[in-house]
């Protein structure tokens, strides 16, 4: 009780110093929101994080009766996605200023920690007014933050939009108009598919980072933007008969983007052209193209997809309504494939979204309905994965979003 009330006293001195706390409001800036999300949707989707991030509806499932299983409407309240940061600035190195972000919340790293205390971002920057070097873990380029879905839905326009962070080296170089970017990456949470599941494995062994490089041209309210990606992976290190080997898979994906702001309003659009975008939450993957019959070496093949949205939404005011639109399409596989799969909605032909939402601003609270209208086309794949014969599941989620930032 003693140790109890002395450290209950030296924090309220620690506080009360005006002096201390001036200091510290100076290089410190605490930032984050409380949230609680209600949603309600008309069938059993493929999700995570207790149905929070859901990225479409799933295939039929039949009973003895033939009483499609996933055609059950479901209901849940959360609030896993309350997030805390704190923003560093100060201090100089190298000629540039310092500053820095750690930002946490509490959806965890995976479906079996949900609630759990997660790293979201982490990192530092050196900023030399027209070059920045960011150090840490951050977007990957993919996700482009000047121009977000700002969906409501923890989904953030996944799997039409790319939802992946990795830890990275981000160098950034303004020239007027015009800025270039170059990333390179390893993978942590966001992982690939392969022989032993979802793991950073494969790129670790595959050594070489995942490389990005961008350009974005800003010219008064509008934004265009393009990039480049590239990864390899190695998929095992030994094969089924026991012999070593390092093959590997290279893949790549093509971005643009664009930003339009007029007065209170903005549009923004992304296309994605991918290969083995899993990592992303997207869907894709890689296959075994061909497997020798002496040592069982594989050969592999990327598994492709397109997809693109577009935005519509206020900016400003009390009430801003905004529209989401999204379609991806299947293009499976360069060459007829030998052996397994490793993938997201390998059996998905196609798959499109409208969400409509409405938000409202009171102060520091926000309001929020949205809709998200999602369609999955399943079908049978043939030698190229690409898939035939498709029949169209639909879901409506209802979200009711509550948010108190500070």
């Amino acid at each position: 009780m003693k140790r109890l009330i002395t450290l209950i006293f030296t924090v309220q001195a620690f506080f009360s110093n005006a002096q201390l706390k001036e200091k510290l409001e100076q290089y410190f800036k605490f930032q984050g929101f409380v949230n609680l999300q209600a949603f309600y949707d008309t069938r059993q989707n493929l999700e995570a994080r207790e149905g929070m991030f859901t990225f479409y509806p799933l295939n039929a499932k039949y009973d003895n009766n033939g009483v499609d299983l996933n055609a059950k409407d479901n209901l849940n309240f959360l609030a896993m996605t309350t997030r805390l940061g704190v923003n560093i600035q100060g201090g100089n190195a190298l000629g540039a200023k310092l500053s820095g972000l750690i930002e946490t919340d509490f959806t965890g790293v995976s479906n079996n920690d949900n609630n759990g205390l997660r790293l979201r971002h982490a990192y530092l920057t050196l900023d030399w007014e027209k070059r920045k070097l960011l150090i840490g873990h951050y977007w990957h380029p993919l996700y482009v933050p000047e121009a977000p879905v700002n969906s409501i839905a923890l989904n953030s326009g996944a799997p039409f939009h790319s939802f992946s962070r990795i830890n990275q080296l981000r160098y950034t170089e303004q020239l007027g108009h015009l800025s270039l970017i170059g990333v390179a990456g390893t993978q942590l949470d966001y992982t690939n598919e392969g022989p032993v599941g979802r793991t950073p494995d494969y790129m670790q062994n595959a050594v070489i980072p995942n490389l990005h490089l961008q350009f974005h041209y800003k010219l008064e309210n509008h934004l265009l933007g393009a990039g480049v990606d590239y990864k390899i992976l190695v998929p095992s290190l030994v094969t089924a008969k026991g012999f070593a080997t390092h093959s590997s898979i290279d893949s790549w994906a093509l971005l643009l983007f664009s930003r339009s702001d007029f007065g209170k309003y903005q549009l923004k659009l992304q296309a994605v052209w991918g290969q083995n975008l899993t990592d992303h939450l997207m869907l894709g993957g890689y296959a075994e193209a061909k497997v020798d019959t002496i040592k069982e070496n594989i050969a592999y093949t990327t598994i492709d997809q397109l997809s693109a949205w577009i935005v519509f939404e206020k900016m400003k005011g009390d009430f801003r309504p905004g529209i989401f639109c999204g379609y991806l399409k299947n293009l499976g596989a360069a060459v007829p494939v030998e052996g397994k799969s490793y993938g997201r909605g390998i059996d998905i032909g196609y798959v499109y979204r409208i969400g409509p939402r409405l938000v409202y601003w009171a102060g520091k609270l926000m309001l929020a309905l949205e809709l998200e209208y999602t369609v999955a086309a399943y079908g049978t794949p043939d030698t190229r994965l690409l898939v035939r014969n498709t029949k169209e599941y639909a879901n409506l989620r209802t979200l009711l979003g509550a948010f108190y930032f500070f």
